[in-house]
């Protein structure tokens, strides 16, 4: 079974990834980490992302590392900027939520069927 790890800043998070793993990926086993710690850091910080806070997350994404799963996605968008920095404390793929909505909407106008 595919194993995706989905860290999370927010709970808010949670209710829409389990219903869109359920409807189209019933055979995804999905793992959640979520650190609302991370959110209040950011808060704190007039909303930018800190040194601290980035540690978190790499502490995350080597946790999904050592579990096994085998992709990861970063529910929440106040990271997606440092994505690529991210994937580099990753052994598996890693894609940020809105980053991977930004390309399907991209793909779909090459397509032109959006027009």
């Amino acid at each position: 079974m595919t194993k995706v790890a989905v860290i999370s800043a927010t709970r808010v998070s949670l209710a829409p990834v389990e219903q869109t793993a359920a409807r189209h990926y019933p055979d995804v086993e999905i793992i959640h980490y979520l650190d609302e710690s991370m959110s209040l850091m950011a808060k704190e910080s007039g909303g930018r992302i800190t040194p601290s806070n980035l540690c978190r997350m790499a502490g995350h994404i080597h946790s999904a590392n050592e579990y096994g799963a085998d992709g990861i996605l970063l529910s929440c968008t106040i990271f997606s900027p440092f994505s690529d920095m991210l994937q580099s404390f990753s052994q598996v793929p890693l894609v940020a939520a809105d980053t991977a909505a930004f390309e399907r909407v991209a793909s779909l106008y090459e397509k032109s069927v959006l027009w």
